[in-house]
């Protein structure tokens, strides 16, 4: 559950790009509204400055950082929620093809929150719990500052980001859209699929940093694992008025499809598309066909989006890599900085 380079992203947002603005009123001035224990600079560059910052989440210290342009102004935020859980990795200071760096360029501030337990944060991982909290921490500071618009943000994440993008949304993080790739909403069955492929370091470390962070496994831990699911809280989902968009690859070899079409099922109100490798197919794949959603035989929607809860399962993607998780990314992209 890694984070990925988004160097797809650069053309879609230049496109969808909202620069800039006036400062809002009721933003209060000076160092006691900054929120940070530490700042420092760690990459710029004649556009972009990347700050690696500390924060209080839950009193833990926790690290992140921040991407934005140099250019005097306010710019909207754009919340990057990294999966995997071993920190932001080649996230960090990258003024090339990550997202960080590269919707920087584009007219964005960009906040990415290591989370607890990651990047030498104090705390442990918890795995799509009080990382949420870390985040809607680190986005509450980031409003507060003097390059940043109060309202309009905007939250994505991949994978255990995913997981962690919606429970922030449903704890009530103050964002007009969010959107979730390939995010876990069943973590007991996320665990089973990592059992089964034990042999394999990558799943055998999944297994491993699951028992470290829940207590044990799901016949030992089960009431965790469930509490810290998304799905059994669905319905907190069914009223906010976050706009959403679940993203996952019929393929994906870590987290199944269908948990992503079951959260968006109970949650209601979702428009469901299966993309496949010639366009929508108006039928579920075959791990969704119990879900009980409609299938769209249209187009997924683009610019306008006149819908507030969209699904897409893509043919061909896994993870995290190929052509149509650039694609996902693409029409995400579309979806979440639309202005």
């Amino acid at each position: 559950m890694k984070a990925f380079a988004f160097s797809a992203w650069v053309v879609a947002a230049a496109a969808a790009c909202a620069c800039g603005g006036e400062d809002p009123k009721g933003r209060g001035p000076g160092p006691a509204t900054t929120g940070w224990l530490s700042v420092e600079t760690i990459a710029s560059d004649d556009d972009v400055v990347v700050e690696r910052v500390m924060y209080r989440s839950d009193g833990l210290r926790v690290k992140g950082q921040v991407c934005r342009p140099k250019a005097q102004g306010v710019f909207p935020v754009v919340v990057g929620n990294h999966g995997g859980w071993d920190g932001l990795g080649d996230d960090w200071a990258n003024l090339g093809d990550g997202a960080c760096g590269s919707l920087a360029r584009l007219g964005y501030v960009v906040a990415m929150s290591s989370y607890r337990g990651e990047d030498g944060s104090d705390g442990r991982i918890e795995f799509c719990a009080g990382e949420a909290r870390d985040v809607r921490a680190m986005l509450e500071i980031v409003r507060r500052q003097p390059y940043a618009k109060l309202d309009g943000a905007v939250m994505y994440g991949i994978s255990h980001g995913g997981c962690v993008t919606v429970r922030a949304v449903m704890d009530g993080a103050p964002v007009v859209r969010a959107v979730s790739i390939n995010g876990p909403a069943d973590l007991a069955g996320v665990y089973d699929v990592a059992k089964a492929r034990e042999a394999e370091p990558f799943f055998q470390g999944l297994v491993l940093a699951f028992e470290q962070a829940f207590g044990g496994s799901p016949s030992t831990a089960g009431g965790v694992y469930e509490a810290r699911s998304t799905l059994p809280a669905a319905e907190k989902l069914a009223s906010t008025p976050v706009e959403l968009f679940f993203v996952h690859g019929v393929e994906d070899e870590v987290v199944p499809v269908d948990q992503s079409c079951r959260l968006a099922a109970d949650a209601g109100g979702f428009q469901a598309f299966h993309i496949g490798a010639t366009g929508t197919i108006a039928e579920p794949p075959d791990a969704c066909a119990d879900a009980g959603l409609t299938w769209e035989a249209g187009a997924l929607p683009t610019g306008s989006w006149p819908g507030s809860r969209y699904l897409a399962v893509y043919d061909g993607m896994s993870h995290g890599e190929g052509t149509a998780f650039e694609l996902a990314l693409l029409q995400m992209l579309d979806f979440l900085v639309r202005p």
